[in-house]
């Protein structure tokens, strides 16, 4: 649950690297965006080592209706990760390509830009569902 930090975080760094790019600062914008990457893999790698940790523990998903919801909500949210991640790499090695200067193409940057952040508002209705409800019932 605390690997959710990353991916929060996540938002408002693709919030400077797109505020960087409206500027024309090219670096600035290649940095937070690569900062972003880096967030939203630790986010899938701690999901992927909390997958490791269940199965060991011999919970599966097809264990308990709990589980099956759970498998389900986190990995589909999980593959949304990976698919915006391969979405934010095009964009940075565009980006160092010069695809993104003096404001061309911008509409795909931002469209990248929506993508993640609808992500992560649709992980925080799951972890809401999945992690903090059950703590409170």
């Amino acid at each position: 649950m605390l690997f959710s930090l990353f991916l929060f975080a996540s938002s408002g760094t693709i919030y400077v690297a797109e505020r960087a790019l409206h500027t024309d600062r090219q670096r600035r914008f290649l940095t937070w965006w690569a900062v972003t990457i880096l967030f939203g893999a630790i986010f899938l790698a701690n999901q992927l080592l909390e997958y490791a940790r269940l199965y060991a523990d011999g919970i599966t998903i097809g264990s308990n209706l709990f589980t099956t919801a759970f498998f389900t909500l986190t990995g589909f949210h999980g593959l949304h990760v990976f698919v915006g991640l391969i979405a934010l790499a095009t964009i940075g090695i565009l980006g160092r390509q010069g695809d993104f200067r003096h404001g061309r193409r911008r509409v795909v940057v931002d469209a990248v830009s929506v993508y993640w952040h609808f992500v992560d508002a649709v992980w925080v209705v799951v972890l809401s569902l999945v992690y903090l409800l059950g703590l409170v019932l």
